[in-house]
């Protein structure tokens, strides 16, 4: 993921945090054509965004948002801060996790369906049963 610029690290920071440009533009009382805008670098940030962004997240560290350094003394001072690489693994452990509970959810679903299937043959099995019983010849 790019990373070079304000509007690729605000872009990780709404994806980090799975929050949607919409959202985000709601919470800020921002047009969302002002956020793509950032993300193409046309337009560089307001103090009342960056402002909104601490309010919303507190821990985000504004000067890796704004110059991309992680390594220098800023950092360490707001060290809870995610730096790039960790902002990553953090975007890739939620991407895990909801993959996990669709995976779970998935797993009810198949159990469900196994269950079902299962009471529809012992039904047809009845059927089948009764047909017989009453004389009718049954092809199974």
């Amino acid at each position: 993921m790019e990373t070079d610029s304000f509007g690729s690290r605000l872009n990780m920071l709404l994806r980090i945090n799975n929050c949607s440009v919409k959202e985000f533009g709601k919470f800020t009382g921002l047009s969302p054509t002002i956020f793509y805008k950032y993300f193409n670098n046309k337009a560089t940030p307001s103090v009342t965004l960056l402002q909104k962004i601490i309010e919303k997240w507190p821990n985000t560290n504004l000067y890796w948002l704004l110059t991309g350094d992680v390594e220098s003394t800023a950092n360490e001072i707001n060290n809870a801060s995610p730096s790039i690489r960790d902002g990553e693994a953090m975007l890739y452990m939620k991407k895990v996790k909801e993959l996990e509970e669709k995976l779970s959810e998935k797993e009810k679903e198949i159990t469900y369906l196994h269950t079902n299937i299962e009471s529809q043959n012992k039904a047809l099995d009845l059927i089948i049963e009764m047909l017989k019983e009453r004389g009718i010849h049954v092809d199974e």
